[in-house]
């Protein structure tokens, strides 16, 4: 705490004018302040992990959008075009390019995205361990994916966090 010289007031140390009378304290002098007190600071730069995985994720997505518009092409033996699969797969395409070029409202969406896909899969999941008795070895193969795909958009939510003011790659 520092003291006004013209009312006494005590202020805080970060004041440079007092709050009371208004008096210029910019050249009052400041009491040194202990190691422990002192502000850390913290560097901006993330992880040296965090960013190359967040590429390998996107391009995760890059691949199962590629997937998804190839089979919905019926060139990986179906025997007629998907609309549905066609245009999920574009749309995972152009999400995964977006990502890459860390589009602030690409990477919004795909954080909303991701919370539904969350959701989605947790719902999935008690579905499939609900149906185990009946699958079998099936099932938990199921269920092993839905924690996966849990997972990766869980993962994917802390790297688009992480990764908030980072350098592009």
């Amino acid at each position: 705490m520092i003291k006004c010289p013209k009312c006494n007031a005590s202020l805080p140390v970060s004041y440079t004018r007092c709050q009371f009378c208004g008096t210029d304290v910019s050249s009052v002098p400041r009491p040194a302040m202990p190691k422990q007190q002192q502000a850390r600071t913290y560097s901006a730069a993330p992880a040296p992990w965090i960013v190359p995985t967040y590429y390998v994720v996107c391009c995760f997505f890059l691949l199962e959008g590629v997937f998804d518009l190839v089979t919905g092409l019926g060139v990986l033996g179906a025997k007629e075009a998907s609309p549905i699969s066609i245009v999920f797969g574009a749309v995972t395409i152009l999400f995964a390019i977006g990502m890459m070029l860390k589009i602030d409202l690409v990477r919004g969406i795909a954080n909303i995205l991701l919370w539904i896909q969350i959701a989605l899969g947790l719902l999935s999941l008690y579905s499939t361990i609900m149906l185990i008795p009946l699958l079998g070895p099936l099932g938990i193969g199921l269920a092993i994916l839905c924690i996966i795909r849990v997972a990766v958009a869980g993962f994917m939510i802390f790297l688009i966090g992480e990764t908030d003011g980072a350098p592009n790659f």
